[in-house]
């Protein structure tokens, strides 16, 4: 049983590894901004880009964590947290 679950997690932390460059977080419907509105804060020519938010992982005495991730400012948003 605790070799499945090692083998469990070593699969879910490569697959998260694979594409963790690939998840980003989903912004809320309701708070859409129109081209209009943003014409005083963002000048021709430039784009404004969502940070890149995502789930860094840890396996502790056989216990996994996570914690939120900040890779544009490269800060942690959230406590460590146990997952399972």
């Amino acid at each position: 049983m605790k070799r499945n679950l090692k083998r469990l997690i070593i699969i879910a932390l490569a697959t998260v590894a694979v594409l963790g460059g690939s998840c980003v977080a989903v912004a809320s419907e309701k708070y859409l901004y129109t081209k209009s509105s943003l014409q005083g804060i963002v000048e021709e020519g430039q784009e404004t880009r969502a940070d890149r938010i995502g789930w860094v992982f840890k396996v502790v005495d056989g216990k996994v964590y996570r914690r939120l991730y900040n890779y544009s400012t490269g800060e942690y948003l959230t406590d460590w947290e146990l997952v399972g």
